[in-house]
């Protein structure tokens, strides 16, 4: 017997009726549908064409419908997912569905409508009403659109009679007269081409990335652009761009208008008229059959010319068709859907969980979606005539892969699979992240780190918090981002990169970018159109931030205080809410236009301001001279009346230019330079002047009276002019006898001369600046603040720049500027007027293609060019060199397998990297160097003989030599052997060089241990010689960390009565790791052994002196120190000049210092020895010979030295109480070296026995813990 259902459950599972006209969209495609009935758990659905979105089972889907309901017009979505396909249709399967949308469904047999509707719909637009409006947009378009043309026509025409700016060749100027012909000829065949490209197949919706399939050519492979496909594609990005964002409001309003009158959610809606779907129909079918980047460059010039006058009329006529068709006839508002969930339960990862591991747009909360714009993209290798331009993220994400050889960016989903009795989904394993966890994880990260700074690599930090707060389970792995979310991520943070380094010259502006970093990171998983739309709010909000620095900058002071304030509210509002609602970049954008705007008009006051008071100096410059130079034709190379210089002087000349200034009173300048012409002639031939001419003469002389007293404020200089000119022409007493005329010869004013230092490459480029340019200025007022080119003078050659808010900063003249830019104090930057946006994507591509280009041509570890780029580098450098010689050098690594067996891979790079950052050093940042093997290195020096070869490598093998490896705590001192090869242009080819270079280095290499080998054809080969040991690791950080410390052992008189002369012993301290002492005896040979002892004795000596510099009255009381010294350093030219250096400073008295040699160094380099003794005792130090008895003890070994004591070896003293043997040798060494005068010293005297036998000897001097502790040096001061 069948039991029965309860009833909920019957009501749960029962499917009921319906016809309601719905929108199913996946990702980003989407189809029109039916829904045929509906359960509590799933719908069923009939599509118009089942296979245009090959739909798969388990695929996620959203479902948009409208109904008619208590409440008036309402709208919602169905997160769910396709649980089964048939032949009539397709059953989708969601978690659960809220009571609003069920009763709707319920209650809605057929609404009429998909269509989402004003606030008052006049009418239902039902499917039959979508044909009709399609009919009547292709109608007004096939209307519209040749009146474009015709005016593209009329802008063709002028645009290509202009003569090419940038022709490279004759062909570019007869293709652009060419075309002039070939356009009038066929206006009418490109002008209907046109218009089917533009109205055929119209659809308001579907996958926007539609033009991806259709040409895949472009988006399956990218590769390196040719020159001539790149400018094409940024001539073409730069006319959809300027169109887009002149017509970004209207846009954004038109696709509005399309999602009421369409129902479809304004993320799937595709305008067929928006500007890049024009302009990529206008490349297509008119510009695509020339093949001259610069008449393509004329004709997209004159499209944009058309789109910028008359596209405005276009959308006019398109957005009343909208209202004609139920869009609001205001501004429209986005719609808001109700979504299958009820608002008390938290959506699951089953229902908002899609394939691509990304939430698709959620409308329940405003968000914006936007078309594509810009669509940039790099062409591909070769010129390809088409449509499509893929979008910004899109051509990012493939470069990406491109980079990332091997690093998938792209992957299969596993969505969760669906049971169809229960509708709940399995557990599976290796799941990926859903929008929901992302978004939660984003605004925990928002609320942790709302006052710190992120790190660049901010998605690095989501992935932290997502592990911390989704550990793995038993039933769920570890979670991963989707292959989308990944590349999303990583396109964000290049752009950020990217952003952040545009800003870097604005301080207060990247501290709010900071702020917001994440709301934007949330903001591009959410919605793409975010990196790829010029309309996105987002991006407009940016780009207005951008330029408000002069209102918050901190550096300065804040101006309008309002501004900050206002902007500080604004970011605060982004970062607590935005990641769970985008629709705050929307609100925030409208709000901070009342900032910006006020803000742009008062910078554009500002400079016009400063324009206005240059435009006036620059004509009253230019009038002067042109005045200058009319005087100067009257009197320049002749005696003049030094009177009337002076009354030029004095205001004259300066009344000739208030009038030339005004241009209505030539004739009033006319009748000024008359006096002048007059006075001269009278002054030329003074005795012919009759007395009938007198009158004229006091007739003149009171018109220059009068008028000069208006310009010569000095009442004084205006008398005396005047008295001067009666008595030199008139003459005084009676009868009147006249003054005689002093004259002087008048030179021409200097012309300013350019400077000599000056190149003419610099001038050149200051002649090519324009207004508007940007440059940054690191003088000492303005530390590398961006200043902005306003003016540029002609009459004075003079350059004015302004600050970012207008006001002036710098006034160089041609000469000033030239030298600052060469030498670096001014850069010239890119325009920082351009919208922020896209400066920031434009740097954003072009760093990637960079490093997509440097990625095959440098070797990954070190950066360094790899084998083939140096070869072809060396072949460029070959061919300009001319007469001179250049040494190639090849470079290797001893033991370098060694240190990667005991460092690893990881330890081996990072040796690579020392190494190949020691030889660049050394080269400059000219040198050519190049990573040729695993552990071999070449580099050029170049214009160098064979000697200065053999120096220049000398110099980099000492360098490495001295720089040691530091790996887990541990130092090596790395060897090289290198091979020299000397040439000159033509001998050798650039393999045979390196082959050369190769085969020499492998000489040097069997010729020992940290050879240099020059190339000659007998070169012979001898083995190499390599040792590692086991305290190599820790010398540097025992260095690098001050753990060697002084100490110092009282040298007492063994017979106080006949001696009380005592001296102290510095020996070497060293703490280990864990704070205690190191013993000597481990220490000192390994540091021998790594050829290391110069820098300890270096060390000793430096500080030893310090302490007697510091500690004079102390050293006074003591017999003065003893130093020992290595054999290396002995052997050491460096060390001998340094000791040298250090002694002839005269402040430490070099009698009370002595340096003792040990015996077996001693004989070992007795040449060496006996050179260094005697530099060093021209100082008056005195040398003590150690370890005495170890080595050779002959007679004339001894005499040989000169030295002052002979310290006996220890071990002969030790056991010297009970040892018959050691006490005939102590005596024999003692008397041996009172023989040749010296003094001897007995070591390891531990006790008073031992102390009593050396007495009896006759030693002179005892050492050892029986005499006296070892001490630190710093605490000898306090015994004193």
């Amino acid at each position: 017997m069948t039991t029965p259902s309860k009833p909920s459950e019957k009501r749960r599972f029962t499917r009921k009726g319906t016809h309601v006209e719905a929108v199913m969209a996946i990702e980003t495609s989407s189809i029109e549908c039916v829904i045929l009935d509906f359960c509590e758990q799933g719908l069923f659905l009939k599509l118009n064409q089942p296979s245009a979105m090959g739909l798969q089972p388990n695929k996620n889907t959203k479902i948009y419908f409208s109904a008619i309901t208590d409440a008036g017009k309402e709208y919602f979505q169905i997160d769910a997912q396709i649980a089964r396909i048939a032949d009539d249709g397709i059953g989708v399967a969601f978690e659960n569905i809220s009571d609003s949308m069920y009763k709707a469904l319920i209650e809605t047999t057929n609404a009429g409508s998909i269509a989402a509707y004003s606030p008052r719909p006049r009418f239902f637009l039902t499917s039959s009403n979508q044909e009709q409006f399609k009919n009547a947009f292709k109608g007004m378009l096939l209307k519209n659109l040749p009146i474009l043309m015709r005016e593209f026509f009329k802008y063709a025409e002028d645009e290509l009679d202009k003569n090419p700016e940038t022709g490279e060749s004759f062909q570019d100027v007869a293709a652009q007269a060419n075309l002039i012909s070939v356009l009038r000829m066929n206006k009418d065949s490109l002008t209907s081409s046109f218009c089917d490209a533009v109205t055929h197949e119209i659809t308001f919706t579907g996958d926007k990335n539609d033009q991806t399939k259709e040409n895949s050519s472009l988006s399956t492979k990218l590769s390196l652009v040719e020159k001539e496909a790149f400018e094409d594609w940024l001539n073409f990005s730069t006319l959809t761009r300027k169109i887009n964002t002149q017509y970004k409001s209207q846009l954004y309003q038109l696709e509005l208008k399309l999602s009421y009158v369409t129902c479809f959610p304004r993320y799937l809606i595709k305008n067929p008229i928006a500007p890049e779907n024009l302009c990529s129909h206008f490349r297509e079918k008119v510009a695509g059959n020339e093949d001259s980047n610069v008449v393509k460059k004329a004709l997209y010039k004159a499209f944009q010319l058309t789109l910028t006058n008359y596209l405005s009329t276009l959308y006019q006529t398109f957005d009343a068709l909208l209202v004609e068709h139920g869009a609001p006839s205001d501004l429209a508002q986005d719609i808001t859907w109700k979504k299958n969930y009820p608002a008390s339960s938290k959506p699951t990862e089953s229902t908002l969980s899609f394939g691509s591991g990304h939430q698709l747009p959620s409308f329940d909360n405003d968000e914006y979606h936007y078309a594509e714009s810009t669509n940039l993209s790099a062409p591909s290798g070769s010129p390809v005539r088409s449509t499509y331009v893929p979008p910004v993220s899109k051509t990012a994400s493939k470069l990406f892969q491109l980079i990332n050889q091997g690093i998938p960016t792209t992957g299969q989903t596993n969505p969760p699979v669906f049971d169809q009795g229960t509708g709940t989904a399995e557990q599976f394993s290796g799941s990926e992240y859903s929008a929901d966890e992302l978004l939660t994880a984003l605004t925990k990260l928002q609320a942790s780190r709302a006052n710190q700074l992120l790190p660049v690599d901010a998605s690095t930090l989501l992935r932290k918090q997502l592990t911390e707060t989704s550990p793995a389970t038993e039933y769920l792995s570890d979670k991963t981002f989707s292959a989308h979310d990944r590349n999303t991520l990583d396109v964000y943070d290049q752009l950020f990169q990217s952003l952040s380094s545009e800003l870097a010259l604005t301080p207060g502006i990247q501290s709010y970018l900071e702020t917001i970093k994440l709301p934007l990171m949330a903001l591009t998983l959410q919605d793409p159109n975010f990196l790829d739309s010029e309309q996105h709010p987002a991006r407009n909000f940016l780009n207005q931030l951008s330029s408000l620095e002069g209102a918050i900058n901190q550096k300065r002071v804040i101006k309008d205080a309002g501004v900050k304030q206002a902007l500080d509210e604004l970011i605060a509002k982004i970062a607590q809410g935005s990641i769970t609602n985008p629709d705050v970049f929307a609100k925030a954008d409208e709000e901070l236009k009342e900032i910006s705007v006020p803000v742009a008009k008062s910078r554009e006051a500002n400079i016009r301001r400063v324009v206005e008071v240059y435009e006036g100096k620059q004509k009253l410059e230019q009038t002067r001279q042109k005045i200058q130079l009319e005087i100067d034709k009257r009197l320049t190379g002749k005696p003049v009346p030094d009177v009337m210089q002076v009354l030029l002087d004095s205001g004259w000349q300066h009344l000739l230019v208030i009038t030339e200034l005004n241009d209505g009173d030539s004739a009033v300048r006319q009748r000024y330079f008359e006096v002048i012409d007059q006075l001269l002639d009278w002054y030329a031939n003074p005795d012919n002047v009759s007395d009938e001419q007198n009158s004229a003469i006091e007739l003149e002389l009171e018109f220059i009276n009068s008028h000069l007293g208006s310009v010569c404020t000095n009442a004084f200089v205006h008398s005396k002019i005047m008295d001067e000119l009666h008595e030199t022409l008139l003459g005084t007493g009676s009868p009147p006898i006249k003054k005689p005329v002093e004259k002087i010869f008048v030179e021409p004013k200097a012309i300013e001369t350019t400077s000599d230092f000056i190149s003419d490459n610099w001038l050149l480029q200051i002649d090519q600046l324009s207004k508007g340019d940007w440059f940054t200025f690191s003088l000492e007022k303005e530390a590398f603040e961006p200043l902005n080119l306003v003016w540029i003078g002609e009459n004075p050659q003079i350059y004015v720049f302004v600050n970012r808010e207008g006001y002036k900063k710098q006034e160089l003249t041609r000469n000033e500027l030239a030298e600052l830019l060469q030498s670096g104090a001014v850069t010239q930057i890119e325009n920082l007027d351009e919208p922020l946006m896209d400066r920031a994507t434009t740097t954003m591509l072009q760093k990637m293609q960079e490093k997509l280009i440097y990625s095959v041509s440098h070797d990954p570890v070190t950066n360094l060019p790899n084998r083939k780029r140096f070869i072809h580098l060396l072949k460029e450098q070959i061919v300009n060199f001319k007469d001179a010689t250049h040494v190639l050098s090849f470079l290797e690594i001893e033991d370098f397998r060694v240190i990667t067996n005991v460092c690893g891979l990881a330890g081996g790079d990072q040796l690579l990297l020392q190494v190949a950052q020691s030889v660049s050093n050394q080269l400059g940042k000219d040198g050519l160097i190049s990573r040729l093997g695993d552990k071999t290195f070449g580099f050029l020096l170049k214009n160098c003989s064979t000697e200065e070869g053999l120096a220049s490598a000398k110099i980099i093998r000492n360098h490495i030599n001295k720089t040691s490896f530091i790996w887990d705590d541990k130092s090596y001192t790395i060897s090289v052997s290198i091979g020299l090869v000397p040439f000159t242009e033509g001998h050798y080819s650039a393999e045979e060089i390196l082959q050369y270079a190769d085969s020499v280095n492998i000489s040097a290499k069997r010729a020992g241990h940290n050879q240099i080998r020059i190339f000659q054809e007998n070169d012979e080969s001898l083995k190499a010689q390599t040792d590692i040991h086991e305290w190599a690791g820790r010398i540097d950080r025992i260095f690098s960390e001050n753990r060697l410390f002084a100490r110092c052992q009282m040298i007492a008189p063994i017979n106080p009565e006949k001696n009380t002369h005592s001296h102290y012993e510095i020996l070497l301290g060293v703490i280990d790791e864990v704070g205690k002492i190191i013993i000597p005896d481990k220490f000192i040979p390994a540091v021998e052994r790594c050829q290391r002892m110069p820098e300890i004795d270096r060390w000793i000596v430096t500080h030893v002196f310090e302490w007697i510099v510091q500690n004079p009255d102390h050293f006074a009381k003591i017999g003065g120190f003893a130093i020992n010294l290595s054999g290396q350093s002995l052997n050491s030219e460096e060390f001998l000049v340094f000791l040298k250096d250090r002694l002839a400073e005269n402040d430490v008295p070099a009698e009370k210092i002595t340096f003792e040699v040990t015996e077996t160094v001693a004989a070992g380099n007795l040449v060496f020895t006996k050179r260094f003794i005697k530099e060093i005792k021209q100082f008056g130090c005195k040398f003590s010979l150690d370890d005495f008895g170890t080595g050779y003890s002959s007679y004339s070994y001894l005499k040989s030295l000169d030295v002052d004591y002979l310290k006996i070896d220890g071990s002969f003293i030790k056991d010297i109480v009970n040892s018959p043997t050691d006490q005939v040798m102590v005596t024999s060494m003692n008397e041996i070296a009172h023989s040749l005068e010296l003094e001897t010293i007995a070591e390891y005297v531990e006790n008073m026995a031992i102390h009593a036998i050396l007495k009896e000897f006759g030693v002179d001097y005892a050492q050892g813990w029986g005499i006296h502790k070892p001490m630190r040096l710093t605490e000898l001061a306090a015994t004193l």
